[in-house]
C-alpha cells in the first residue's frame, strides 16, 4: 500500500513539474514560390493571419518569391499587414529569390522584412495593361496623351504608397520611390545596407535566430518575439486556393515564354480617368 501511495504522489509531482513548465512558443509560416500577386493570394494571406492569431502563435512568416501582380491586390495585401493584431515577417527566399514590381510593396509592409542572400528587391514601376491586347499580327501603337497623363497619375499615386509603408516602418524612402520611378533593384546586402530591409538569413532556422528578442509592435500593442527554440507550423493553401491562385494569374499559360518579372499591371477597361 505504502509503495502504492508513493507511486500516485511521484506521478502527481511530475504532472505538476510539466505544466507548470511554460509551453513552447509557436510560429507560423507560409512558403509561396513564384506567387503572383492576385486577390486569391489576399484571401490566403488573410486565412493565414486569423489561424495564427488563433493561436496565438508568435508570428506569422511569409517566405515569398514573386514576379509581382496586379496593384488593387498589392494594396489589399499591404492593408492586411499594416492592421495585422500579428507580426508579420516576410523573408524572401531561398537564395536568389525576388521581390519584384508588387513583392516589394509586401516586403516592406511587413513588421519584419529579410532577405537570403543573393535575392533581390525592387523593379516596382506599374505598367498599364488593357483588357483587350493586340491581336496577333495586329499593328502596336504608341501610348495615347491620355494615357500617358493616366500612367503619371497611376505612378504618382504608387510611390506615394510605397513611401507611406516605407514611412509607417521606418525604412528608407528614398530608395522606396527609386524602385517606383527608375525600376531600381537592390540586392539583399545592399537592401540592408540602405534600410531598406532589415536583416539578411540564410534560411527559416537563421531567421528565427536572428529576430528572436526582437520588439514589434502591432495594432494589439508591443511584443517580444520568442521564436528562437519555437515550434513552427506550416499553413498550406487548399486544393481550392491553388486552384482559384493558377485561374486568376494573369501571366496567359499557353504563352512560349514567360518573363522574368511580371509587370506591375493595372487592368484597366479605358485609360482615359
Amino acid at each position: 500500500m505504502a509503495m502504492r501511495w508513493s507511486l500516485v504522489f511521484a506521478t502527481v509531482a511530475i504532472a505538476a513539474i510539466l505544466s507548470a513548465q511554460p509551453a513552447r512558443p509557436r510560429v507560423y509560416y507560409v512558403v509561396l514560390k513564384d506567387a503572383v500577386v492576385n486577390p486569391s493570394l489576399h484571401d490566403f494571406l488573410q486565412r493565414a493571419m486569423e489561424a495564427a492569431h488563433e493561436d496565438e502563435a508568435e508570428c506569422l512568416v511569409v517566405q515569398l518569391t514573386t514576379p509581382g501582380g496586379t496593384v488593387d491586390s498589392m494594396q489589399d495585401i499591404v492593408r492586411l499587414f499594416l492592421n495585422s493584431p500579428i507580426p508579420i515577417v516576410v523573408f524572401v527566399a531561398p537564395r536568389g529569390g525576388n521581390a519584384d514590381s508588387a513583392g516589394a510593396f509586401i516586403v516592406m509592409a511587413a513588421h519584419i522584412a529579410a532577405m537570403a542572400p543573393a535575392s533581390r528587391i525592387g523593379a516596382a514601376h506599374p505598367i498599364l495593361v488593357p483588357l483587350a491586347p493586340v491581336s496577333p499580327g495586329g499593328e502596336e501603337r504608341g501610348p495615347s496623351e491620355s494615357e500617358r497623363v493616366m500612367m503619371q497619375k497611376i505612378t504618382n499615386a504608387v510611390v506615394g504608397t510605397i513611401k507611406a509603408i516605407a514611412e509607417e516602418r521606418k525604412r528608407n524612402t528614398k530608395w522606396a520611390e527609386k524602385m517606383v520611378r527608375e525600376s531600381a533593384v537592390l540586392t539583399a546586402r545592399e537592401a540592408v545596407e540602405q534600410k531598406v530591409v532589415d536583416l539578411v538569413a540564410e534560411d527559416l532556422t537563421d531567421l528565427l535566430r536572428k529576430i528572436d528578442g526582437r520588439k514589434v509592435r502591432t495594432l494589439s500593442g508591443e511584443k517580444v518575439l520568442r521564436t528562437k527554440d519555437a515550434v513552427t507550423y506550416e499553413f498550406r493553401m487548399t486544393a481550392k486556393e491553388r486552384f482559384l491562385h493558377f485561374l486568376s494569374n494573369p501571366t496567359p499559360p499557353t504563352g512560349r515564354l514567360r518573363p522574368p518579372i511580371l509587370d506591375f499591371i493595372l487592368t484597366t477597361h479605358n485609360p482615359v480617368p
